[in-house]
C-alpha cells in the first residue's frame, strides 16, 4: 500500500506540473508548406513526373497495378531502377519532383506521388 501512495503522490506532481502548459493559450501557426499531388502513368520509355518545386517528394505504386514499377534518375531501366512492386512507396528529399523518373515494363501501371514545398 505504501507504494500505491508513493505512486498516487509521483502522479499527483507530475499532473500538477503540466497545468501551465495546458493553460497556455492556443496559437494557431500558418501553414509552412503547400502540397502536391498527382497521378502519372507508368510505360516502357522512362518518364519524369509532373515539375513541382519541392522540398520533399513521396511515390508510390498503386496496390491495383499488376507489374512492377522502377524508379531513378534520367536515363533508368528496369534493371537499374529501384523497384516498387504494387504498393509499394518511397519518401526522398529533393528540390523538385521532375528528377524521379519512372518505368515499367510494359503498360499497365500508374504511381501516386505527393510532396511539399
Amino acid at each position: 500500500m505504501k507504494n500505491a501512495r508513493i505512486l498516487s503522490l509521483s502522479f499527483a506532481i507530475w499532473a500538477a506540473s503540466l497545468l501551465p502548459v495546458l493553460a497556455a493559450p492556443f496559437v494557431e501557426l500558418a501553414p509552412q508548406n503547400t502540397l502536391f499531388t498527382g497521378q502519372q502513368a507508368v510505360t516502357a520509355t522512362a518518364t519524369a513526373i509532373a515539375t513541382n518545386t519541392a522540398k520533399n517528394v513521396c511515390l508510390k505504386a498503386l496496390s491495383t497495378n499488376t507489374i512492377n514499377v522502377y524508379v531513378g534518375t534520367t536515363g533508368v531501366t528496369t534493371a537499374t531502377g529501384f523497384e516498387l512492386t504494387p504498393g509499394d512507396g518511397f519518401c526522398a528529399p529533393m528540390s523538385n519532383s521532375n528528377l524521379i523518373f519512372v518505368i515499367a515494363s510494359t503498360t499497365g501501371a500508374s504511381v501516386t506521388y505527393y510532396g511539399t514545398n
